[in-house]
């Protein structure tokens, strides 16, 4: 399965080099790939297949190649959650979360992951993941949103015959409005452009019958299921009818027309808002391929999500309703606007260090919702135009025509992350933005401090070392031991006859009270030396107390001064006299 992968990355790296989209690009020959679990690659995008995503990361993938300077690859994924399990190295057919993390990850970031993926399971797979789990960097600067929506065409002729705005839950009210007769109905759907109740809804989610006959108590949308259960009550077994025109036939058929796909995406909540705000409308599930088509064709209300592409040309905008209750929704009551999703983008861990500035642009990346909504419908325009539009090709015209927008995602260079500080041309640390050009790595010896908007690599000061690259902090030097140049890469221990009681210390304390006795001063240590219990005092580097302060062998400790020892007497270096 690796292999296939590296191929696919190999000809899509071979594929992208040909194409430049910004003046000034950095040039292929110069970009970089990544290092990342001992592996050097291309950095690896993973993209979801619809073309919101798709468009984003393209929009990403330009930036991190021909601004920040790196090879980049693609991988497409079928939904947000394959999206997050790439970056942990899983593989895409995976059958078990222990699959993931055995070979090197290839891809490192993921854009517009919806928020409804990431539940309070993923807690204790990102556990498992360990040091693999990815990184969420937080929002795009865009949410999701799916519900009621309704196109231009019978917005517009509502608006032209009677001022009514059907953008509004209450213009719908069948008390006193009929939004029907601007708006699709359900006689001028033919039958066999949407399933029956019993493929769609009725089977796949039972339980929506019961769910809405406990919110409302309304015996005419459900019936028997004739196994003890209920299910929702449709007519003719393809239209759930609202009770503001499930009178009589006549009625149902002038329903206003509100078309889903799949297995009856949204119908749990639509339902109960029509039945709450009195709208006369009926639900249907289209046939797979007979969604957008009947959507396109009759303009009216339908289920839709954002962002999306699909009708963007017909100018399609959510139904208002009451804002979203979430006590309500708790409850099971759907009255109330659907919740609007976060999509969060994502980063392989280790990223920030190994490719700080990508990390810093993913992390940058904000797109509002007006300029997702121009970009699809950018998008939108160029296929009506040209069929042949591509992704990039939209993607690239939008970077051209918004460098305003995109500028300030791109760290600058000078903008150094943790573990880098500033450097000059000719490469040399330097403590003063003005003087930098670039980042570089703290190299042992020195750690990564912040300077305002930057940071810098500052050389560990006397008594503290660090012995290792990237470092954000210096470390005091233990008992025993002394740094005593700034910039030290390791402590050493201290000679005989001098001490360090305190962490951090840059010089040794003499044993003794004068200088010139330190010759006659060692640091000893008593220690077993024979079975029989005897035992010898030995010399010993790094004393970490004056406790271990000793007159040299052959000398003896009288009154805090080392003494020759006295003939026949001896002097073992234990500050005795034996």
């Amino acid at each position: 399965m690796w292999i296939f992968i590296f191929f696919l990355v190999a000809s899509h790296v071979e594929q992208s080099a040909a194409r430049q989209c910004l003046d000034h690009a950095v040039p292929e020959g110069q970009r970089l790939n990544v290092t990342l679990d001992g592996v050097s690659v291309p950095i690896g995008i993973a993209s979801g297949n619809w073309n919101s995503v798709e468009l984003v990361s393209k929009i990403f993938g330009i930036l991190v190649s021909e601004v920040v300077g790196y090879h980049v690859v693609d991988g497409l994924e079928q939904g947000s959650a394959e999206m997050i399990y790439r970056l942990s190295g899983c593989p895409p057919s995976m059958q078990s979360i222990n699959e993931c993390w055995k070979s090197p990850r290839r891809f490192h970031f993921a854009l517009e992951t919806w928020e409804d993926t990431v539940t309070a399971a993923w807690d204790a797979t990102f556990r498992e993941m360990g040091q693999f789990a990815p990184v969420n960097l937080g929002s795009g600067g865009y949410a999701g949103y799916d519900g009621m929506y309704i196109l231009e065409r019978a917005r517009a002729e509502s608006q032209a015959h009677t001022g009514m705005l059907l953008t509004y839950y209450s213009n719908f009210n069948a008390t006193w409005f009929h939004p029907e007769t601007y708006c699709a109905q359900v006689q001028h759907i033919l039958a066999e452009r949407v399933l029956t109740c019993s493929e769609a809804v009725n089977l796949l989610h039972p339980e929506y019958g019961q769910e809405y006959l406990d919110a409302t108590g309304d015996l005419g949308g459900i019936e028997d299921a004739g196994n003890g259960s209920i299910r929702l009550k449709c007519w003719k077994d393809r239209w759930w009818v609202a009770p503001a025109c499930r009178n009589n036939d006549v009625d149902v058929e002038r329903c206003v027309a509100v078309v889903t796909s799949g297995a009856g995406w949204g119908l749990h909540f639509m339902i109960q808002q029509a039945f709450w705000h009195n709208m006369p409308l009926a639900f249907a599930t289209a046939i797979s391929e007979q969604y957008i088509s009947i959507n396109r064709e009759f303009q009216s209300v339908l289920y839709w999500w954002t962002p999306d592409e699909t009708f963007v040309l017909q100018k399609g905008m959510p139904l208002v309703f009451p804002p979203h209750s979430v006590s309500e929704y708790k409850a099971g009551i759907y009255a109330s606007a659907p919740r609007r999703r976060s999509l969060f983008k994502w980063s392989a861990a280790g990223m920030d260090i190994v490719a700080d500035r990508a990390y810093g642009l993913a992390s940058n990346l904000n797109i509002g919702e007006s300029d997702i909504s121009n970009l699809l419908l950018l998008h939108a325009q160029n296929l009506q135009d040209d069929g042949a539009t591509e992704i990039w090709d939209t993607a690239c015209q939008w970077l051209k025509e918004n460098t305003n927008a995109w500028k300030s995602w791109v760290p600058d260079q000078t903008v150094c992350a943790v573990g880098k500080g500033l450097v000059d041309l000719q490469g040399n640390f330097v403590m003063q933005r003005e003087q930098a050009v670039n980042c570089g790595v703290c190299p042992p010896g020195f750690a990564s401090q912040k300077e305002g908007a930057t940071r810098v690599c500052s050389p560990c000061e006397p008594g503290f070392y660090q012995n290792s690259f990237r470092a954000s902090s210096c470390t005091a030097c233990e008992l025993g031991s002394i740094a005593s140049e700034p910039g030290s890469e390791t402590c050493r221990p201290c000679s005989l006859g001098s001490f360090a009681n305190r962490t951090g210390q840059s010089t040794c304390h003499r044993c003794g009270a004068k200088e010139t006795e330190s010759a006659q001063w060692t640091t000893s240590l008593e220690v077993n030396s024979g079975s029989d219990g005897s035992s010898r005092w030995i010399q010993v580097q790094g004393a970490s107390s004056a406790d271990y302060c000793a007159c040299v062998q052959g000398t003896f400790l009288f009154e805090d001064r080392c003494k020759a020892c006295t003939e026949g007497a001896n002097c073992p270096g234990s500050n005795q006299l034996e």
